[in-house]
């Protein structure tokens, strides 16, 4: 009876509670682990299409052409710049012999200009030499006295300046200055005119020297071109002419000599 008692005593709910989660944690203890999802399997790529000799033949004769094409272009480019060189260079060659044709043709002008001009100026000198020659024979001839290169206002050059000329002779010798004398082209001075247009030249005259050493008469025999110079040579060797008479023996007597007379400037 005792035990009927015991069983019919009610359970306490909470117990029962306690009772139901420990049975539920000793089934879950008891379980197998439990494997992780697996993702699913991916499907395999169907292999890429493998072109066909066909098409590979193709794709090559396409790059090969446009190869060939651009490798045609630069030719056809580097072929015109080439030529666009060339133009340019015969452009610059011809302009270049042009002003050299053209400087050629000015210096050639130039100079026959001064030729011209020379020979006007040595024709000129060498018509008036001959009228004095003309003169000096005729005076010569008639026994008088030849008349003298300096102006007639102009003072005697020196007392022996009436001695009368000789004619003059086929060969003539050079002169010489006196001893210790000071050279003619030294102690002339510069004809302005001549310096002031820049001339110079050698004037080649014949001196009548008198016995006492002074030269009384000139002829010019060649001529600078320039009258001033050949005028300015005359009446200096006149004036500032100290040299050695024609000796015959032991006496002094007079005669023509030949005398180059140079005029420039800096010397």
């Amino acid at each position: 009876m005792a035990r009927m008692r015991v069983l019919r005593n009610p359970v306490h709910p909470r117990l029962l509670a306690l009772t139901g989660t420990a049975c539920l944690l000793l089934a879950g203890a008891n379980a197998p682990a439990q494997q992780p999802a697996q993702p699913p399997a991916q499907q395999p790529q169907p292999p890429a299409a493998v072109p066909s000799i066909e098409e590979l033949k193709r794709q090559l004769e396409a790059k090969r052409l446009e190869l060939k094409r651009q490798s045609e272009a630069k030719r056809q480019a580097d072929a015109k710049q080439a030529e666009a060189n060339q133009q340019l260079e015969a452009k610059q060659q011809l302009e270049e012999q042009q002003k050299l044709e053209e400087k050629q043709s000015l210096e050639a002008q130039q100079k026959l200009e001064a030729q011209q001009k020379l020979e006007a100026k040595q024709l000129e000198a060498k018509q008036r030499l001959e009228a004095k020659q003309k003169q000096a024979k005729g005076a010569a001839a008639a026994g008088q006295e030849p008349a003298s290169s300096p102006e007639p206002s102009q003072a005697p050059a020196s007392p022996t300046v009436l001695a009368k000329s000789a004619p003059i002779p086929k060969n003539i010798s050079a002169v010489k200055l006196e001893p210790n004398s000071a050279g003619v082209a030294d102690s002339c001075p510069y004809p302005a005119a001549a310096r002031n247009r820049g001339e110079t030249g050698t004037v080649v005259l014949l001196i009548y020297v008198t016995p006492d050493g002074h030269a009384t008469d000139t002829n010019i025999e060649t001529s600078s071109g320039s009258e001033a110079l050949d005028e300015g040579a005359a009446t200096c060797v006149k004036e500032y002419g100290h040299f050695l008479p024609k000796r015959v023996g032991s006496r002094a007597e007079a005669g023509w000599f030949r005398m180059r007379f140079k005029w420039s400037f800096g010397e």
